[in-house]
């Protein structure tokens, strides 16, 4: 019976380690991001890096950017930056997500290979 478990430990720690070697490959981080995220993040990192030059501009200043006042351009600023925050967390844990799975995969395969080695020695020395 310890030969099966050890094997079997053994088996699926390597099982584990060549898994999260392709991990990435098979689930990518695209799978989560669409491409109509991508552009909105894209037009709303536009607006607001438009809306901080005209906040930042004096009352007299006209913007060719942006065509408002610099009160209106931060309410609208402060309006949208949430949104923006939410996407950048957003593509930030798809594109990592793909990678800490393989990490986690590969520390468990590594451990339960260990272990049953750990088992596997032991019984030949009892």
């Amino acid at each position: 019976m310890k030969p099966a478990i050890v094997l079997s430990l053994v088996g699926l720690g390597v099982l584990l380690v060549a898994l999260s070697g392709v991990w990435a490959t098979l689930f990518p981080g695209t799978s989560s991001w669409t491409p109509d995220k991508a552009e909105r993040l894209t037009e709303l990192r536009r607006l607001l890096h438009n809306l901080a030059i005209a906040a930042a501009s004096s009352p007299g200043d006209v913007s060719p950017r942006v065509a408002t006042s610099p009160a209106a351009a931060q309410a609208d600023y402060e309006r949208l930056k949430p949104e923006c925050d939410r996407l950048l967390a957003e593509v930030n844990a798809a594109s990592s997500r793909p990678d800490a799975v393989a990490s986690l995969l590969r520390w468990i395969g590594c451990s339960l290979a260990g272990i049953g080695l750990v088992v596997w020695y032991a019984g030949r020395q009892a």
